[in-house]
């Protein structure tokens, strides 16, 4: 699988930059986080681009941005990464919680095409979570070691779900992360906020194609 993944590091020019972001994800190789990466790949000039209804690119953007030259631009990139990366999360909670959602919720297009039919994504989401959260339920009704031996090994759709809402909420850096300040270690954005006042033309943010 591919995701885009924006990375947050400082240097002196563009390139500097570059290397820095690579560096900072150098130790989450070996499909910790991916198996490889390239700079840009699938989303080739993806900051700043704009995109038609059907998902086609109808104004390239960038692979690589400073704050100085676009603080606004630099901004929403990071807020958007950082958005997509918390409706995951929430799915993940809907997931657990069984909650029926509503055709309101659901996004009108999934990676890059188009949703025809709200409802039926709605009710078909929304039984799915109905049949997760009575899996975690099962669980919890656990008392016995017994009990626990019967679910041990099971593979149910909401243990994932429950481990990658925990490792979002706590901050681990993963595939799903979407955002990444390699300067700092971490998958917030408070430390490269802090950086931008200090030294505004040396914060940047590339764009990484993972795979894994």
């Amino acid at each position: 699988m591919h995701i885009v993944h924006i990375i947050a590091s400082e240097g002196a020019d563009a390139d500097d930059a570059r290397l820095m972001a690579e560096n900072g994800i150098e130790g989450y190789g070996n499909g910790d986080v991916w198996d490889w990466y390239e700079v840009g790949g699938r989303w080739e000039g993806f900051i700043g681009a704009t995109y038609g209804e059907t998902g086609e690119e109808q104004v390239p953007g960038v692979n690589q941005l400073c704050y100085a030259e676009n603080p606004e631009l630099f901004n929403e990139t990071i807020d958007n990464a950082i958005s997509g990366r918390n409706a995951e999360l929430l799915e993940a909670l809907h997931a657990i919680r069984g909650d029926v959602i509503s055709s309101e919720v659901v996004p009108e297009h999934f990676m890059g095409l188009p949703i025809d039919n709200k409802e039926a994504v709605a009710k078909r989401v929304s039984e799915q979570n109905v049949a997760h959260s009575a899996e975690w339920q099962a669980l919890l009704a656990c008392n016995t070691v017994a009990d626990l031996d019967k679910i041990n090994g099971q593979h149910h759709l909401v243990f994932y779900k429950v481990y990658k809402l925990m490792k979002g909420v706590m901050g681990h850096y993963d595939f799903d992360s979407r955002f990444y300040d390699a300067d700092a270690g971490s998958t917030g954005r408070s430390y490269v906020d802090d950086r931008k006042g200090c030294d505004p033309d040396k914060q940047w943010i590339t764009v990484f194609d993972l795979h894994n």
